[in-house]
């Protein structure tokens, strides 16, 4: 059996403050913008832990030139 550390299946105290905070911003969000699509701002994990998606999406910077950003 692996090790699955505790992050993953649930949220600490700042996570879940955190998580409180983004849900009052979708709920305004929603009522002041009814005609736009819903953000997309909290996903549940393989676990089923909801987690606050850009603190788990990082960049990554590409050692392709090629792929690189072409607006500079």
């Amino acid at each position: 059996m692996r090790h699955i550390q505790e992050s993953y299946l649930g949220n600490m105290n700042k996570e879940e403050l955190c998580l409180e905070y983004v849900r009052n911003f979708n709920r305004k969000f929603c009522a002041l913008y009814p005609k736009r699509a819903p953000l997309y701002l909290i996903a549940r994990n393989e676990f089923g832990a909801e987690k606050f998606l850009p603190a788990s999406v990082r960049p990554t910077l590409l050692p392709f030139k090629e792929v690189g950003d072409t607006l500079l």
